[in-house]
């Protein structure tokens, strides 16, 4: 959403991606970095476009194996202090140290 350009007028939206699946939690991080979990068991960083109002850049961080042993349907992403990324999953919870962005 971005603010009105006059008090008391109207916000607007903005779509920054199509997230595949459709979003089951959303994160910010730091430097202004959206972190997304989806229904397609997938973990997306999204990145601000270099011109306002374009596309935020799109990248699939981790994939959750639908038959593996790390669950499904990941929600509840957060991020630590030590900027590892931490997403609860049904049946168990996963840790993502090596495919999480630093912020340094």
């Amino acid at each position: 959403m971005l603010r009105p350009t006059t008090a008391g007028g109207a916000w607007t939206s903005v779509t920054v991606a199509g997230i595949p699946g459709g979003p089951t939690s959303l994160t910010l991080g730091p430097d202004g970095t959206l972190y997304v979990t989806t229904l397609g068991n997938q973990i997306i960083q999204l990145t601000p476009p270099m011109a306002s109002g374009a596309i935020w850049n799109q990248t699939v961080l981790y994939t959750i194996p639908f038959h593996g042993g790390e669950g499904g349907l990941p929600f509840a992403l957060v991020i630590a202090n030590d900027e590892t990324l931490y997403s609860a999953t049904y049946g168990t919870s996963m840790i993502l140290g090596d495919a999480a962005p630093s912020f340094n």
